[in-house]
């Protein structure tokens, strides 16, 4: 597989469609000698067709997340502070698109965000009963570890807008042309196939007639314009220079926490014959 994909040198862009050309091989899932091209139009990096996925993830295969708890709770004052930028009401919804078990939705619910859930591949834990319904209508989308999952980003990315959210938050690593030894490229889950430069993220707004926001490893989709104090604002809570601040701040941000309302519905639901559909909280 690897000869052959050296001898092309060069592959088409999954994002843009552009010439990508080869610049680096990694040994991934501990087997595979994987090659990863840069894209010339938008500086993306992404390896070759990633043939592997279905073995990477083959039976959930446990790679330890040994940060998931405290990101989430970082996570969630960062988007609750966002929301609120952005001036999301308490009814306005919230969809975590690839949330995995649930449990940044339940923390952000019980911060008093109306968030709900999607995710085709792990099963929803803590958030039961708050899944994602087609007819919902997201204000928000959030993505946070998501994109560079996407073997197909071109066509997985419009999914994502086709649910015309006015703002999508993600985070993804900034591709900044690091060379193989790049942590974020993951080689032991052998999982992370695109990687998004600045540029990259700039095509993306483009195409879906969004403006951006980027600092650090956030982007922010947005369809309404933002005046100077607002982007300053979003780009002092996703910079995580003051993180001590951003604490101070949400601790202090007034909240009505959805808990009571999801354990009246846990109740219902139980009593009208339904355990297991919902969490009791």
């Amino acid at each position: 597989m690897m000869n052959s994909i050296m001898q092309k040198k060069t592959i088409k862009c999954r994002l843009c469609s552009g010439a990508a050309t080869y610049v680096f091989s990694k040994k991934l899932i501990q087997k595979y000698e994987v090659a990863f091209f840069h894209c010339n139009q938008c500086e993306s990096l992404q390896t070759e067709a990633p043939y592997w996925l279905d073995e990477a993830y083959e039976g959930c295969k446990s790679i330890p997340d040994i940060a998931t708890v405290s990101r989430c709770q970082n996570l969630k004052s960062i988007v609750y502070m966002v929301a609120k930028i952005f001036g999301l009401s308490s009814s306005d919804m919230i969809l975590d698109w690839g949330g995995g078990d649930g449990l940044l939705t339940r923390m952000m619910r019980d911060a008093g965000l109306n968030a709900y859930l999607l995710d085709k591949y792990i099963r929803n834990h803590y958030a039961v009963g708050f899944e994602d319904r087609l007819t919902h209508n997201y204000k928000m989308i959030t993505a946070f570890e998501v994109l560079e999952h996407f073997s197909n980003p071109e066509t997985e990315i419009e999914n994502i807008f086709k649910r015309n959210p006015e703002i999508l938050f993600i985070s993804t690593g900034l591709y900044k042309s690091q060379d193989s030894d790049w942590g974020y490229l993951t080689p032991l889950s052998g999982r992370h196939v695109f990687f998004y430069s600045e540029k990259s993220r700039q095509h993306i707004a483009k195409r879906f007639g969004y403006e951006l926001i980027t600092e650090q490893n956030f982007s922010i989709f947005y369809k309404n314009t933002l005046d100077f104090s607002r982007r300053w604002l979003l780009k002092l809570v996703l910079s995580g220079k003051n993180p001590n601040l951003l604490r101070i701040l949400f601790y202090f941000v007034p909240k009505e926490s959805l808990i009571m309302q999801d354990r009246e519905m846990a109740t219902k639901k139980i009593k009208n014959g339904e355990p297991g559909k919902i969490n009791w909280p």
